[in-house]
């Protein structure tokens, strides 16, 4: 299973995500930041299933309404 299969139940955004890498960048240094953002965008799927899951979140939420 991929990694975006895997996370996208879990309600987790892009900008979770972002969030995540901003809040280690002092720890682990800017370089390694970096890389981790150019892998974690270029994982097939990971921007499709993220938008799939924040677009079914939206639509639960104005069918709850």
């Amino acid at each position: 299973m991929e990694f975006p299969a895997r996370i996208a139940p879990l309600g987790i955004t892009l900008e979770d995500v972002q969030g995540i890498l901003i809040a280690v960048a002092p720890v682990v240094g800017t370089p390694r930041i970096v890389a981790a953002a150019g892998n974690l965008a270029s994982a097939p799927g990971f921007a499709i299933a993220v938008a799939e899951a924040e677009l079914e979140a939206e639509a639960e939420a104005e069918a709850e309404d």
